[in-house]
């Protein structure tokens, strides 16, 4: 049995609102809540769920309630400008050398794999099949991402010069899968 945090009574239901919280009702603490207050009565005139009928008004009256206790969602306009202050901040005209007889890093998602000087905004997962491209994503710029669609390898390789390294030229040979954007979009899950 559930236990109300606050009053140590006994609660009429619990939910769970984020990965590491939940959120518990409770007959003597809510039934002035003005969205818990509701699902308080309905408990109280029916006692517990026996017809579907009433599993949907009962649901119709947790919506609200559970909105209103879940943590506030993510805010996606400004976490995309969080991100691409930090973007701007990145120093892309001095990339970090590889070392001797190494191929460039790829899968770090911090410069282009291809012209090696912009911050990626796609990535693209190569063909697990192909043995010889190194495993992770690769990452492409908004200027290299149409001769990566297009698979138009010479004319990228015309823009940011010839200095394909092992792994590009692995990579021509292999079947990308469409690029998807880079960072991710958070995705938020509501209940229901």
């Amino acid at each position: 049995m559930v236990h109300c945090p606050r009053c140590g009574g006994p609660a009429l239901l619990a939910v769970e609102v984020a990965p590491a919280g939940s959120a518990v009702l409770c007959a003597a603490c809510d039934l002035d809540h003005p969205t818990g207050g509701p699902v308080v009565v309905w408990f109280a005139v029916h006692g517990r769920i026996n017809t579907p009928a009433q599993m949907d008004e009962l649901a119709g009256l947790l919506r609200p309630w559970v909105e209103d206790v879940s943590p506030p969602s993510v805010d996606s306009a400004a976490l995309q400008a969080t991100v691409d202050a930090w973007a701007a901040s990145v120093d892309s005209s001095a990339p970090a050398p590889a070392e001797a007889g190494q191929p460039a890093a790829t899968g770090a998602g911090l410069m282009c794999d291809f012209c090696e000087a912009a911050v990626p905004r796609w990535a693209y997962r190569a063909d697990e099949t192909a043995a010889s491209v190194p495993a992770g994503d690769w990452f492409a710029c908004d200027g290299c991402r149409p001769y990566v669609d297009a698979r138009a390898w010479t004319g990228l390789a015309d823009v940011v010069g010839d200095d394909r390294t092992e792994s590009w030229v692995a990579f021509e040979g292999a079947a990308p899968r469409a690029a998807r954007p880079w960072p991710p979009r958070p995705q938020i899950y509501r209940w229901p």
